[in-house]
């Protein structure tokens, strides 16, 4: 009986990534009003969240440590965003009490955003380094303009943010082709 083989795990999750990081960075560059964002929530927390933290304990069962800190971590990240934002229109949790919750989450998820830029950093993935230096880039600016209020940083942040979506797509397209060629090859 011939084995079944699987594509990489990682791939939904960093695309669920890659999504998120555009949809929510759409707002913060000021393009669209924050309250739009209130029609990504579902999209945090089933695809950002749910596909996120699936891949990443996928990724476990392979060995791949690495990206199981990487999508469980921002699965947790858009899932936790996607409840906070419906405990606020609920009116479970008052929305300045949020705010101040969702700065001090920031530092956290910057941290997080540095530890793993140095872990790619050891694996000299210039892909990996690349999407992080831009995540910590724009998630430094997000909480500089929090802290702030300046609108400018966190717009700037935003655009970061952006541009970092579009480094996590390719990222999903050399995935995607690298598990195409090896399929391709196995099947000759």
């Amino acid at each position: 009986m011939a084995e079944v083989k699987y594509g990489n795990p990682a791939t939904p999750g960093i695309m669920a990534m890659a999504v998120l990081t555009f949809l929510f960075n759409i707002s913060n560059a000021g393009i669209m009003v924050p309250a739009s964002m209130f029609s990504a929530t579902p999209f945090a927390l089933l695809y950002g969240g749910i596909v996120a933290i699936v891949s990443g304990f996928m990724c476990l069962k392979t060995g791949d440590s690495l990206h199981a800190v990487v999508l469980t971590g921002w699965g947790g990240f858009f899932m936790g965003f996607g409840f906070m934002t419906y405990t606020v229109s609920w009116g479970i949790i008052p929305k300045p009490l949020v705010g101040e919750a969702m700065l001090v989450s920031l530092v956290g998820w910057t941290i997080f955003a540095l530890v793993l830029l140095m872990l790619y950093i050891k694996t000299k993935s210039t892909v990996g380094i690349v999407i992080y230096l831009l995540l910590a880039l724009f998630l430094i600016l997000l909480t500089i303009g929090g802290f702030t209020q300046n609108q400018a940083i966190t717009h700037l942040g935003g655009w970061v943010g952006i541009i970092t979506s579009f480094v996590i797509w390719y990222a999903v397209y050399e995935l995607v082709l690298a598990d195409l060629k090896l399929r391709a090859a196995e099947k000759v």
